[in-house]
């Protein structure tokens, strides 16, 4: 829609508009909304946390990690690729990367 047609709708509107009167129906609602219990949610992302690194750690995930991006590597190289712009890699590792700290700091 245009602006034109957006002051038009506003014009249509406004002798129908009437503001209706809150006496506290805000605040009570607010009161009556359930507490957000900040202690936990902390406490259960520290365990969950805690708990992937120690996995990373005891399932050698260094190593997993290595070996994958080894292999990667060894079937660009042996398929003919190699010739592959190392630009275009760094660009397309860099993206995903942050797109991974991105998805890592929305978690919280």
């Amino acid at each position: 829609m245009t602006e034109n047609d957006d002051s038009l709708i506003q014009q249509f509107l406004a002798p129908g508009r009437a503001d209706i009167a809150d006496n506290g129906f805000t605040h009570r609602v607010v009161r009556s909304l359930p507490r957000r219990n900040n202690l936990v949610s902390c406490l259960w992302t520290g365990f969950c946390c805690s708990l992937a690194v120690l996995l990373f750690v005891l399932l050698d995930g260094w190593g997993l990690i290595t070996n994958a991006l080894r292999e990667i590597f060894d079937a660009m190289w042996q398929n003919g690729t190699a010739e592959m712009d190392l630009k275009s890699l760094a660009i397309a590792g860099a993206v995903l990367l942050c797109l991974v700290y991105r998805k890592v700091a929305t978690l919280e």
